[in-house]
């Protein structure tokens, strides 16, 4: 038996019918004892409010509110014949509510069977909120999914972009018409913003193109493209750079939004006459290393950049270069790079790095420049770094010694 207090059991003994009918009646959810012989003989108010209607007495199967629920496979049954508790979910066929019956058997104090407790829970809350919470997370794995193949797609597609990006940057040193070229790129992302390009023009001459898209990503990659088609496309016949760059900007306008913007520096080379005929579109100023006399010069910078303004010019300049002598351009990312305290690299410890190792096989000398840039900086660049390297070769073997380079990098 079940341990009582004494408080308790006085109360029982003084009034036994109220102080069961009251704790009976406590319980929130419907319950009803049965006999034997199926008769209900007792039954609390929630039983009688949740069956609408006289239950004492009456065997469960003669009132209707429980045989439309539970005489179907009823769970009594198995308790009376197993003498085990049973719980089943039924669904009640008129209002679809969702209930969970459980049948307790209930012994005497000789250990006989003598009825059982059935207990109703209404769990129709529950199972709606689970049929919400499974609908939620079905919508939710269906959408990772598509995110999933989305994300397969769109990683498929960064990847293509990078190639075609790459194909648009040399992937080896290159001399021509005893101009030698090479060029190193950092992109700091999937698909970058800057572009360098060598174009062979008529009567000897060689065409050079640095460029930098606003930002980086796709967009970015993608006017670094059409800069490098409209220079493929008019570049050949166009010796004047400054004619060149209001080409490109005149392709731009209105093409590209305001604010996929590209900087620019256009020149060609004239080995014969050792002359370098320039223009800039806003880009940074590109830096001279003479072979004679040493030193750092920085070439002039001007013009808006490409696809700002309809009507933008831009003013063409000249050098005269000298064998040996490098040029070495860059984008803004190169200036950018920040240190270990935030301070930038800016122009001055660039030519510095660049005076540092002017002596260097070229090559090796733009491997030395962006050693130190990216020893500069701390952590990853948050731009794309493109540093390129033209050096005016004034004899046969400094020429071979590049060829021989661009060999052992392939």
């Amino acid at each position: 038996m079940a341990e009582i207090a004494d408080s308790f059991r006085r109360q029982c003994s003084d009034s036994p019918g109220s102080m069961v009918g009251a704790l009976v009646d406590s319980i929130p959810y419907p319950l009803v004892v049965r006999d034997m012989e199926y008769r209900i003989v007792l039954a609390n108010r929630a039983a009688g409010e949740f069956y609408a209607g006289e239950l004492l007495r009456c065997r469960c199967y003669e009132a209707s509110g429980l045989k439309e629920c539970l005489c179907e496979d009823c769970p009594a049954v198995e308790a009376f014949r197993t003498g085990s508790p049973v719980e089943r979910e039924v669904k009640h066929p008129e209002t679809g509510d969702y209930l969970i019956i459980g049948v307790y058997p209930m012994h005497d104090p000789d250990g006989f069977p003598c009825g059982v407790i059935e207990a109703v829970r209404d769990v129709t809350e529950d199972r709606r909120r689970e049929a919400r919470i499974s609908s939620l997370l079905n919508q939710v794995t269906a959408k990772n999914r598509e995110l999933t193949e989305w994300r397969r797609s769109f990683q498929h597609e960064l990847r293509v972009a990078r190639e075609v990006q790459e194909r648009l940057v040399p992937t080896a040193p290159m001399c021509v018409e005893g101009v030698c070229f090479d060029v190193l790129y950092r992109p700091c992302g999937e698909v970058g913003g800057d572009l360098f390009d060598v174009l062979p023009l008529d009567n000897g001459r060689v065409g050079m193109l640095v460029a930098d898209a606003a930002g980086h990503g796709v967009g970015a990659g993608l006017v670094a493209v059409m800069v490098r088609m409209v220079a493929r496309s008019y570049g050949v016949n166009q010796a004047d750079p400054a004619a060149m760059l209001v080409t490109m900007n005149e392709e731009l306008v209105g093409v590209v939004p305001p604010e996929q913007f590209a900087t620019g520096f256009y020149a060609v080379c004239e080995p014969g006459a050792r002359r370098l005929t320039y223009a800039a579109a806003g880009h940074p100023a590109p830096m001279l290393l003479r072979k004679e006399g040493g030193g750092v010069e920085r070439l002039e910078e001007g013009g808006l950049p490409l696809g700002s303004l309809k009507d933008a010019g831009f003013e063409p300049r000249e050098i005269e270069f000298g064998p040996g002598d490098k040029l070495l351009l860059y984008t803004d990312g190169v200036l950018d790079v920040a240190g270990p305290q935030g301070q930038m690299l800016g122009a001055e410890r660039l030519a510095g790095a660049a005076a540092e190792h002017a002596d260097q096989n070229g090559p090796d000398f733009l491997e030395s420049v962006i050693g130190a840039v990216e020893g500069f900086a701390d952590g990853r660049p948050d731009d794309d770094i493109t540093i390129a390297l033209v050096e005016f070769v004034g004899d046969q073997q400094r020429e071979q010694n590049w060829r021989n380079r661009a060999g052992n990098r392939r």
